[in-house]
């Protein structure tokens, strides 16, 4: 089933069949990555587990490297975390996973409507990241 006709028949969908869509745009979109996308109840896990290219600009590496917690702190944005093309390809892979939600929820009347939850992390915390 390609992109459309799945969107079409997003409502149908439980959040696993969602999850395994996703996989599959991902496969399509980026061959050379590997994803963990786990989906429980109403939620999707993504994790990038390695990767061709470098995601870390060296700015972030050097205070990691250094623990150096207030340029951490400084820089702890995702686009100063990220090269340029890191946090191009991070925003894709986002627009990716969602892609088949919605959000008609209203905080202001403590409402709350998505398809599903997300979350987006560059690898999982027991398991390191790889650069292929």
């Amino acid at each position: 089933m390609n992109t459309k006709e799945f969107i079409n028949k997003i409502h149908d969908l439980s959040v696993k069949e969602i999850a395994e869509q996703i996989r599959l745009d991902l496969k399509e979109a980026y061959p050379e990555f590997k994803f963990s996308v786990i989906s429980e109840r109403n939620s999707i896990d993504l994790y990038i587990m390695s990767w061709p290219i470098e995601f870390y600009s060296s700015e972030y590496k050097e205070a990691v490297k250094n623990n150096d917690y207030e340029e951490l702190r400084i820089i702890n944005r995702l686009d100063k975390v990220f090269t340029t093309n890191g946090w191009k390809i991070y925003n894709d892979i986002e627009r990716i996973l969602n892609q088949y939600n919605h959000n008609n929820s209203d905080s202001q009347s403590d409402y709350f409507d998505v398809n599903y939850y997300k979350y987006l992390d560059i690898w999982k915390w027991n398991k390191p990241y790889v650069i292929v």
